[in-house]
C-alpha cells in the first residue's frame, strides 16, 4: 500500500510539472534532432504527433506504422468490461490509426503483460474478440512479445501497412458491413473516410458526432448511459466490500487456515477449498 501511494504522488507531481501535448511536443523535437544528425530524415514523411508514422517506402508507396497503449484501470476494467470486447477494442485502436491516414492494415503486432493469476478463461476470451476483428479487416497477427505485469493487463499493440487509397475505400465497406450486421434494429454508426495527411473528413466527422449527440439526447441515451454507468460503479463497490468482508470473516474465525492446510495435504483441491470458504461464510450470513 505505501508504494502504490508514493507512485500515486510521483505521478501527481510529474503530471503537474508537464502536460501530455508538452511531453509530446518535447519529445518531437528531441527526435527530429536526432534523426538529422544520422541523416534519417528525408524518409520520413509524418512522424510524432499524428495518428500514425508514414514513413516514404518507395515512390509509388508509403509505409504506415502505428502503435498503441492499452492499460488496465486507465482504458478498461475487466469488472466492467468483457475479455472478448477488450481484445476487439485492442485491435480497433491500431485500425482506425492506419484507417485515418488513408491506408488498410496488413500486420499486427501485439504485446501483453500479463498479471500471474490472471484466468484461463479471460484470455481465451480476449482472443476471440482480438482474431474477430482482425478476420473481418485481414489483418495477419505476426508477432509480438509477453511478459508478466504485476497486477494489471497491458496491451501494446502495433499495426504496419503500406498506404493504398483504394483499399481504404474496401476497409471502409468492410466495417460497414460489420456494424449493419451488429446494428439489430438500432440505428447503424456512421463509417466515415478521414485522410489527415489532406484534412479529408473531418467536418463530416464533426458533423456525425454532432449528430450522434442529438439522438442520444432526444432518445434518454445519455440518461441510460448514466445509469448504466452508476450501476457498473455500485456493483463493482459491492463486490469489493463484500469479498473484503467474506475474507475478514474466515480469517477471524480460523477457517481460512483450515482450508489452506487441507489444500498444502492434498485434501482439497484450490476451487474446493474456495467453495467451502463461500459456503461457510453464506451460513454465518444466514
Amino acid at each position: 500500500m505505501k508504494s502504490a501511494r508514493v507512485t500515486e504522488r510521483v505521478t501527481e507531481r510529474i503530471s503537474e510539472r508537464i502536460s501530455e501535448r508538452q511531453f509530446v511536443n518535447l519529445l518531437r523535437r528531441r527526435a527530429a534532432q536526432h534523426a538529422a544528425r544520422l541523416g534519417k530524415s528525408s524518409a520520413l514523411r509524418r512522424g510524432i504527433g499524428e495518428d500514425c508514422a508514414v514513413i516514404a517506402a518507395s515512390r509509388q508507396k508509403d509505409l504506415l506504422i502505428t502503435t498503441d497503449l492499452f492499460l488496465e484501470g486507465v482504458h478498461f476494467r475487466r469488472q466492467w468490461q468483457a475479455a472478448e470486447a477488450v481484445g476487439y477494442k485492442v485491435l480497433a485502436r491500431g485500425l482506425s490509426d492506419i484507417a485515418a491516414m488513408g491506408g488498410v492494415p496488413r500486420y499486427a503486432f501485439l504485446s501483453l503483460g500479463l498479471p500471474r493469476r490472471l484466468p484461463a478463461g479471460w484470455l481465451d476470451g480476449f482472443w476471440r474478440g482480438f482474431f474477430r476483428l482482425a478476420a473481418a479487416a485481414k489483418v495477419i497477427l505476426a508477432g509480438g512479445d509477453t511478459g508478466a505485469s504485476p497486477h494489471a493487463i497491458v496491451a501494446d499493440i502495433m499495426v504496419v501497412n503500406k498506404a493504398d487509397l483504394p483499399g481504404a475505400d474496401q476497409l471502409a465497406g468492410q466495417l460497414q458491413a460489420m456494424v449493419a450486421m451488429a446494428a439489430r434494429g438500432r440505428p447503424e454508426t456512421p463509417i466515415l473516410r478521414t485522410v489527415a495527411t489532406r484534412r479529408e473528413g473531418i467536418a463530416e466527422l464533426a458533423n456525425a458526432i454532432e449528430d450522434h449527440r442529438r439522438t442520444l439526447k432526444d432518445s434518454g441515451g445519455f440518461e441510460q448511459q448514466r445509469l448504466e454507468r452508476a450501476r457498473r460503479q455500485v456493483l463493482a463497490s459491492a463486490r469489493h466490500r463484500l469479498l473484503a468482508d467474506m475474507l475478514a470473516a474466515v480469517e477471524g474465525d480460523g477457517r481460512l487456515d483450515e482450508v489452506v492446510r487441507a489444500v498444502a495435504a492434498r485434501q482439497l483441491d484450490p476451487s474446493a477449498a474456495a467453495q467451502r470458504l463461500i459456503d461457510g461464510a453464506a451460513d454465518g450470513r444466514g
